[in-house]
């Protein structure tokens, strides 16, 4: 709201320049008080959240791990394609399409051997190009209910 008030203020003062407006009728209205303090501060999960994480998701597990390790968003995640991985040891990566992520850009991201074996193990015998790695991924609530 406070950005457009001022757009707005910037707009009136650049038509009385112009001599296009009398005055500014914005000019006297106070912006609107946000609020004070910073925002909730994000951190990575500590080692016993990720145990505690582990036991409690069972299945949901490899969703987890994979968005912790590679730092993908729940949407990347959920259009990762067995085709983007390449599974080969020490030099395993997941290739993330740029049509997938947030900012329209590739990237290729080097992957954790727990991570790698994980998937080696969820991976079908002859999975098809386009076949989803993953085939839910839960919702945050059910993140933190895991967590908890």
């Amino acid at each position: 709201v406070n950005d457009y008030l001022e757009a707005a203020r910037s707009l009136f003062n650049w038509l009385l320049k112009q001599g296009r407006a009398g005055f500014n009728p914005l000019a006297m209205v106070e912006k609107v008080r946000t609020k004070e303090g910073r925002a909730k501060e994000r951190r990575a999960l500590s080692d016993a959240e990720m145990l505690r994480l582990r036991e409690a998701a069972a299945e949901r597990w490899p969703v987890y791990l994979m968005g912790a390790d590679t730092g993908l968003r729940r949407g990347e995640l959920g259009a990762l394609r067995w085709s983007d991985l390449v599974l080969d040891g020490e030099r395993s990566f997941v290739r993330v399409r740029a049509s997938t992520t947030k900012n329209g850009k590739a990237a290729e991201m080097r992957l954790h051997p727990e991570l790698v074996e994980l998937l080696c193990k969820l991976r079908p015998d002859s999975p098809a190009a386009d076949e989803p790695i993953f085939e839910t991924i839960p919702r945050i609530e059910r993140f933190y209910r895991d967590l908890a």
